[in-house]
């Protein structure tokens, strides 16, 4: 730890504890836990005024509640820190990553992993490469990633590589194991500007807001040992964080011209579990540049809001302003939910033209039936054509749409299912098929099957006897008891037979209904 920072977290405990001193009286308070756990019942807890913490509260009910705790609700209206020390007799509720209520829980999560990202950032950097935290704590679901914003002294074209960032992840990770406890204090002006002192971006920022309010409180956050100016709230400890990750680093200029860095993260908390796929899939999403956020002095032009102004100057295009904004909202909703709305209905519009192609092949198949024999009386011709018409225009019903046990690629649109073996289905259309010809398969009928039971069961004749009853119901089976095996032609799965009137009967598919 440099002198710098060694000073500012002396400075912080000096005014944590003066702020204890002056709790001279303990002074009881009512707690109304309201339903720690889905099926249980409300808690009542004598705790301490100015002393007791919602973490505490969670501590006296059970370890997992403390555990899982990220957030508090105050009388249903005010979020509270978990370490943040209790005023007066209240209703609390202890939120976490699975609640009903849980994007304020989100929103802390975001804040909180923003500025553990911003406690690494200046270890990863030599004493002759100095670090200036230009952002502080944001919790921006949009664009998918938490940033930091710092200015690197001696440092003009960094490119970083895959090496370094993988090194700063490294140090989040260490950070996480640790457990740090997010400390929050309420300091004056007077207070703030002495453990600022080292960063102009916080100076400045605390004179405006000093101009505006003399007496305005400020709230000072401290993970591990690194000391942040935000209003929080932030979630519990650091132990909340499961995978975390340094996705990308830009650099970017300001209007002057000078250099500065905007780091972007992405993380999960340890309660909600994700597969290693999706994950990958949302850590390449979170690499791209994050631009909705733009420091006050930089030459970052923001896309949304630069078309919007540029439309809206002509006077003459609402209908493509009103366009615009839909989209912007369209694009936050997926980048918030990395979902697409309009995804079922291009995947319904998908079927539709595959039940199509199957409609038109149905109806060439029908309309070749009825000029197949030229010798038939016309009167007979034409009633052939009016059924096959009015069959055509009856509604098509599908009993289920077939799919590959292996591979899951798709077999049929088209088929019907078995009155008495419901797991087997017959059709006539089908994709991804092929037929092994060179392999004949043969069904036997239900007396052979019978008689060859019964000999097996007395037992009273010779195997030899025997081979030559199994050749002789072989060669006694009709042509009908034919079939061809059929596979899947992505993963050769055999899924189904083909009979010799070009049936095909699928007995090992998955079927949706």
């Amino acid at each position: 730890m440099d002198k710098s920072n060694r000073l500012k977290n002396e400075l912080f405990d000096e005014e944590k504890q003066r702020q204890q001193s002056l709790i001279t009286r303990f002074e009881k308070i009512e707690v109304n836990l309201e339903k720690p756990f889905p099926d249980g019942e409300d808690y009542v807890l004598m705790m301490n005024a100015n002393i007791s913490t919602p973490h505490e509260c969670a501590n006296h009910i059970h370890q997992i509640l403390k555990q899982r705790s990220a957030l508090a609700l105050v009388n249903g209206n005010e979020y509270w820190d978990m370490h943040r020390p209790l005023v007066q007799s209240c209703n609390l509720t202890l939120l976490h990553f699975k609640h009903d209520d849980c994007m304020p829980v989100n929103y802390a999560f975001w804040r909180s992993c923003s500025m553990l990202l911003a406690s690494v950032i200046p270890k990863a950097f030599r004493d002759e490469y100095k670090v200036h935290i230009i952002s502080k704590p944001v919790a921006d679901l949009t664009g998918g990633s938490f940033i930091c914003d710092v200015e690197v002294e001696n440092l003009t074209d960094w490119k970083p590589t895959s090496q370094e960032i993988q090194s700063i992840t490294s140090l989040l990770w260490d950070e996480t194991v640790k457990a740090h406890r997010y400390e929050r204090i309420q300091v004056s002006a007077e207070v703030a500007s002495k453990l600022f002192a080292d960063n102009f971006h916080r100076l400045s920022e605390l004179e405006k807001l000093t101009e505006q309010d003399a007496n305005r409180q400020f709230t000072i956050y401290r993970c591990g040992q690194y000391i942040e100016l935000s209003d929080g709230p932030m979630i519990a400890d650091t132990s909340q964080i499961g995978f975390i990750y340094l996705s990308a680093i830009h650099p970017l200029k300001k209007k002057d011209g000078s250099r500065f860095y905007r780091f972007q993260g992405i993380a999960m908390p340890k309660q909600l579990n994700i597969n290693p796929f999706a994950f990958s899939l949302i850590r390449d999403r979170s690499k791209r540049l994050k631009s909705n956020i733009i420091p006050k002095d930089s030459n970052i032009k923001n896309k949304s809001s630069s078309s919007s102004i540029n439309e809206n100057s002509s006077g003459n295009h609402n209908n493509k302003l009103e366009k615009r904004i839909n989209d912007i909202e369209k694009e936050k909703i997926m980048d918030e939910l990395f979902y697409d709305p309009d995804e079922d209905d291009s995947n319904q519009q998908w079927m539709d033209r595959k039940k199509f192609l199957y409609e038109s092949r149905i109806k060439s198949s029908s309309s070749s039936d009825t000029n197949v024999n030229k010798n038939v009386d016309d009167d007979e011709q034409r009633k052939r054509k009016l059924q096959s018409e009015t069959k055509l225009k009856k509604p098509r019903t599908n009993d289920a749409t077939l799919n590959c046990p292996c591979c899951l690629s798709l077999l049929c649109l088209d088929c019907q299912r078995h009155e008495i073996y419901k797991t087997q289905y017959r059709a006539m259309f089908v994709q991804n098929c092929r037929i092994d010809y060179g392999k004949k398969l043969f069904i036997k009928n239900k007396d052979e099957i019978r008689k060859r039971f019964q000999k097996r069961k007395k037992r009273q004749q010779q195997s030899e006897q025997q081979e030559s009853e199994n050749e002789h119901s072989f060669s006694t089976l009709t042509t009908n008891d034919q079939y061809y095996p059929v596979h899947c032609n992505i993963c050769n799965t055999q899924v189904a037979v083909y009979d010799l009137d070009e049936v095909y009967h699928f007995f090992s598919v998955i079927a949706s209904h």
